[in-house]
């Protein structure tokens, strides 16, 4: 994560780069650490609607794709209801 800040002191403009996590488990060294930009309990199409609005891009998440893939193995008569 970037975002530029402008020093008000000298009118600069700075890079800064911080983020604080909390863990409720011991997080390993070299262990992935991944984020969600939306509501993941939302249906897959509203999330991936609201991701390419908000954030320019189609998600191709775990989650996004079985999702997806659930949506479209559903029997005719799951889907009508």
């Amino acid at each position: 994560m970037e975002r530029k800040v402008k020093d008000e002191n000298n009118g600069r403009i700075r890079n800064e780069f911080f983020i604080r996590i909390w863990a409720n488990r011991r997080i390993e060294q070299g262990e992935l650490l991944t984020t969600h930009y939306t509501d993941c309990d939302r249906n897959v199409k509203e999330r991936r609607a609201d991701l390419l609005e908000t954030f320019y891009f189609e998600c191709g998440c775990t989650k996004c794709l079985n999702d997806l893939m659930a949506e479209v193995t559903l029997a005719p008569n799951e889907i009508a209801s």
